[in-house]
C-alpha cells in the first residue's frame, strides 16, 4: 500500500482527505495541536517553525505522496515548504500543493483559470504565489498546485457561523457585487484523490463551476436552514456601481463531470 504524508490533516481540508481516502493509503497525519486519530493511527505533533522538521518527515516515511493543506505563520510556511521540496527533490513522490484564489485578489476584472499570471495585493496572496513558484522551481512537474475558493463542510466555522447569525438579532454581512465559486471539503477530497489516484500534474482550479456572490450564496443556503434570513445584511463591495470577479475557472479536462459541482451540489451535501 502506498503512503500518504498529509501535512495538516486536522484542519478541515486535511480531515475530509483522509477520511475520504483511508482505504487507499497508508496515512500519515501531521497536527499542530489538535490530533485527529479518526483517520490515522500515524499521527506526528509538527511545529513549522522547527529547523529540520520537514527533511525529517521525508527521509523517515519516505512517502509516495505529500499532500500539504497547512496554516500558520507565512515565513515560517515558506521555510518549511523550501526545506520539504530539497529533502523530495531527488526521489519520484508527488506533492499536492493547496493554494488560494487569493494569488488573483490583485485582479477583480474577470475570473481567473490555470493559464492566467497571479497578481495579488495581500500579503496572504503574495505568500501563496512565492510557495507556488519555489516548489515548482524546485520540483518541477512533481509539485501540483491545487488552488481553492472559500471552503465549507458539515463542520466548518464558516456553517456554524451562518447558523449562528440566522439565530441571533446581530446577524452576518455578506458581500454583494463579488462574484466568486465555493466547494465543500468533501467535494474538494473526492477530486484530489482522483487526482492522486491518476498522478495528475500541473495547475489544477477547484471549485464549483457556477459563480454567486456571497451574498446570493448565503441567502440561498439560509432558505434552507431555520432561523431569521434577514439576519443575513448585504455589504457593498468597494461600489455599487461595478461588478466585481473572484472566481476560479478551469479550462483542464482531466477532472471529470462527475467531480466538477454547482452551488446547489454544494447545498446537498452540507444539508443530507
Amino acid at each position: 500500500m502506498k503512503k500518504l504524508l498529509i501535512l495538516g490533516a486536522s484542519g478541515l481540508i486535511g480531515k475530509a482527505l483522509a477520511e475520504q481516502v483511508r482505504e487507499d493509503f497508508k496515512i500519515y497525519a501531521t497536527y499542530h495541536s489538535a490530533v485527529n486519530r479518526t483517520v490515522s493511527e500515524r499521527d506526528i505533533q509538527l511545529d513549522v517553525g522547527d529547523p529540520g522538521a520537514a527533511g525529517s518527515l521525508i527521509s523517515s516515511i519516505r512517502p509516495d505522496i505529500t499532500v500539504s493543506c497547512l496554516r500558520g505563520d507565512f515565513s515560517a510556511q515558506l521555510k518549511f515548504h523550501q526545506e520539504l521540496a530539497e529533502a523530495m527533490k531527488d526521489g519520484n513522490s508527488m506533492l499536492y500543493y493547496f493554494s488560494t484564489a487569493n494569488v488573483f485578489d490583485g485582479d477583480f476584472s474577470k475570473h481567473h483559470n490555470e493559464n492566467d499570471m497571479p497578481q495579488s495585493q495581500t500579503d496572504y496572496g503574495r505568500f501563496k504565489i512565492r510557495c507556488e513558484s519555489m516548489l515548482q522551481g524546485v520540483l518541477g512537474e512533481r509539485a501540483a498546485i491545487i488552488r481553492i475558493p472559500a471552503i465549507w463542510g458539515k463542520k466548518s466555522q464558516r456553517l456554524s457561523h451562518l447558523k449562528d447569525a440566522l439565530q441571533k438579532k446581530e446577524g452576518m454581512e455578506a458581500y454583494t457585487h463579488l462574484a466568486c465559486n465555493h466547494l465543500t471539503d468533501v467535494q474538494l477530497a473526492r477530486a484530489v484523490s482522483y487526482m492522486m489516484e491518476n498522478r495528475l500534474k500541473g495547475i489544477f482550479h477547484l471549485g464549483t463551476k457556477d459563480m454567486l456572490s456571497q451574498f446570493a450564496f448565503a441567502a440561498r443556503l439560509a432558505e434552507r436552514l431555520p432561523g431569521n434570513q434577514e439576519s443575513i445584511r448585504p455589504v457593498i463591495f468597494k461600489d455599487e456601481h461595478n461588478s466585481y470577479h473572484f472566481g476560479l475557472e478551469s479550462i483542464r479536462q482531466d477532472i471529470p463531470p462527475h467531480l466538477v459541482f454547482s452551488h446547489d451540489d454544494m447545498i446537498e451535501e452540507l444539508l443530507k
